[in-house]
């Protein structure tokens, strides 16, 4: 358990400014070990999240435009649009013409993506399990204060409501669009 002392000049941070330092420390420890563990398949973060939001989008029976994926994943246009040529050219996807609109492009997950992904899944399990253990019985409240931070934007919840229906329901979280 770690106690934080409140004797020092720091000590006049607000308690905002100590989560908010504390969540980015996190979120780069997390992000900078999570990296590591894709090294042997050649993908970098940004082309693995684009890759998985294609086949959950898939398997829920949803075909994203490039402009549809990079908002549901998260990650600029133009980082998007790199990373899809990126993956196009490893042969883990296809950009079809939408029939819709022949300005866009359909993104298709290929064979070889999709053993991509299957390996993904098991390290992010494996990271996963290692990486929050230290929780143990806390977990299920971090998840919680998690989901609350989520929902306390209205764009965030509406981009969840959007695109994460089926994960919410997955694991659970009711979210109540009013």
């Amino acid at each position: 358990m770690v106690s934080v002392d409140s004797s020092n000049e720091l000590s006049q941070i607000t308690e905002n400014e100590k989560t908010g330092f504390l969540l980015w420390k996190v979120n780069n420890y997390w992000l900078r070990s999570f990296k590591k563990r894709f090294k042997d398949l050649d993908i970098t973060h940004s082309q693995l999240l684009l890759l998985l939001s294609i086949f959950w989008s898939k398997t829920n029976e949803l075909n994203l435009t490039q402009k549809e994926l990079s908002y549901k994943s998260g990650i600029d246009a133009m980082t998007t649009s790199t990373a899809l040529r990126t993956l196009q050219k490893k042969g883990l996807i296809i950009r079809n013409i939408n029939n819709k609109d022949t300005r866009t492009h359909l993104i298709e997950i290929t064979e070889k993506g999709k053993t991509i992904v299957k390996k993904a899944n098991d390290i992010i399990k494996n990271f996963n399990n290692s990486f929050f253990s230290c929780l143990k019985d806390q977990q299920k409240q971090f998840q919680e204060n998690l989901i609350n931070l989520l929902l306390s934007d209205e764009n965030s919840k509406q981009h969840l409501l959007k695109y994460y229906q089926k994960e919410l329901e997955k694991f659970n979280i009711t979210v109540e669009n009013k």
